[in-house]
């Protein structure tokens, strides 16, 4: 059970990266997105 926690605290912290929250990802919305996506954002997801 432990060993997925660093794998997910992996993925909780990109999602962090990329919409602004862990838990609640209200990014996408009606007309488009809350913001673009953060400067070296394709570098952590093919890091994780």
């Amino acid at each position: 059970m432990i060993y997925g926690w660093r794998e997910r605290e992996e993925v909780l912290r990109l999602f962090e990266i990329i919409t602004g929250l862990r838990m609640n990802h209200n990014y996408i919305r009606p007309g488009g997105v809350a913001a673009d996506l953060p400067d070296g954002w394709r570098d952590d997801v093919l890091r994780v």
